[in-house]
């Protein structure tokens, strides 16, 4: 498909309307309100300069076709005020997509995909339990609580924290169709019934968050992303970042809203917070901890296990560990 470009605002916004009118069969009404509720989330005062969710949508469209961004891209990466010279400069997500798969071997992805096979091969690291749920998986739920306080339920392959699910004792109440109802709930919020069965449920033990970084938001274990790329001179960490969530969350993602900063090579934090909602802060909204104030603990330690882990994978030269501090 051949994409008119422009700088012109209006002219883009026509054109977005006018492949969402042409490709109906890709741009059906379930995906027009997934994407619009994504938009109707990022900050309030990019939405009205741009006119509304709707326009953003339009917007967004016309951009994925032009530069393979996705909805969320166009409002916090700001793309929707830049010329299309200037958006050639960023990698975005198809194109990020695009590089990854032309670098790792495609067959051994599902290493990583697959959450079980991952703990499987990295059963040193993870110190956790984590197991597969059984269909009737409530007396193992119940074990898990027993022997924890607490655990999480989440999808073996899925992502962006969809179905994820913190589990306690007041949760399920010693009530087995407590635990149906939630197990539901969590079906309905995936959309697909079929990851509910045999192998596609994991339930782990919770991580406790340590007092390490506790003091940047207590209810979540802020973790810190750090890439590997393997070139021809080793293993090599590539832009990390801290991730810390917000509002009480114990999710920490940044799907849900939770902020993210960049960390320098000697383990400082080095940027403002950013989440991708397109909102920018210069301390935590709720510890009011300064951003840039924030020097991550056992930083050589982290980037050692990182790059030994991507030892472990010689067929994936470019992965994001997440680990928790």
């Amino acid at each position: 498909m051949e994409i008119k470009l422009t700088d012109d605002f209006n002219e883009k916004i026509r054109i977005g309307e006018g492949i969402v009118t042409e490709r109906k069969s890709i741009y059906n009404d379930e995906l027009i309100e997934q994407l619009c509720n994504e938009l109707s989330k990022c900050n309030s005062i990019i939405l009205e300069k741009l006119g509304g969710v709707r326009s953003a949508f339009f917007l967004s469209v016309y951009d994925y076709w032009l530069i393979g961004s996705n909805a969320k891209e166009e409002i916090y990466l700001g793309l929707y005020e830049m010329s299309n010279k200037q958006k050639a400069e960023y990698v975005t997500h198809i194109g990020r997509l695009d590089y990854v798969r032309s670098i790792n071997r495609a067959d051994d992805e599902v290493l990583l995909r697959n959450k079980f096979l991952a703990y499987e091969k990295l059963k040193d690291y993870y110190h956790r339990e984590v197991r597969i749920l059984p269909a009737d998986g409530y007396a193992m739920c119940r074990e898990f609580i027993d022997n924890y306080g607490s655990c999480v339920i989440k999808p073996n392959e899925g992502s962006v924290s969809i179905g994820v699910r913190r589990i306690s004792k007041d949760d399920i109440c010693g009530d087995e169709k407590s635990f149906e109802r939630m197990l539901k709930e969590c079906s309905e919020e995936m959309k697909n019934t079929a990851w509910l069965k045999g192998e596609n449920l994991l339930i782990e033990e919770e991580i406790k968050q340590s007092e390490k970084l506790a003091y940047l938001h207590p209810q979540s274990l802020n973790s810190v992303r750090i890439t590997t790329v393997r070139t021809k001179t080793g293993i090599n960490i590539f832009y990390p970042v801290i991730r810390i969530g917000v509002g009480g969350n114990f999710l920490c993602a940044g799907a849900v809203g939770s902020i993210i900063a960049g960390i320098d090579k000697n383990g400082n934090v080095c940027t403002d917070g950013y989440d991708e909602f397109g909102n920018h802060f210069i301390e935590h909204p709720d510890t009011h901890i300064v951003f840039k104030e924030i020097s991550i603990p056992d930083w050589d330690k982290l980037t050692n296990m990182a790059q030994e882990v991507a030892e472990l994978f010689p067929t994936l030269n470019y992965a994001g560990w997440d680990i928790g501090v």
